[in-house]
């Protein structure tokens, strides 16, 4: 399957409305900051082990093994 290309407009009131949005989150939380690559990689360390005893324990309390 050949791959389509995306056309879209967008005007230029709505491309405005958009930007106040983002304008709106920005200033309704402040907190929210841009980790780098290395500072995501320090904060995040998904494992297999954790990834797989999250998703067990509400199986094992819905279902018998």
């Amino acid at each position: 399957m050949p791959y389509q290309n995306i056309d879209a407009a967008i005007s230029a009131a709505d491309f405005q409305a958009i930007k106040d949005a983002f304008a709106t989150i920005k200033q309704k939380l402040p907190f929210l900051v841009i980790l780098t690559v290395n500072e995501r990689k320090a904060t995040f360390k998904p494992t297999r082990t954790a990834f797989s005893s999250h998703n067990l324990c509400p199986a094992g309390s819905a279902y018998s093994f």
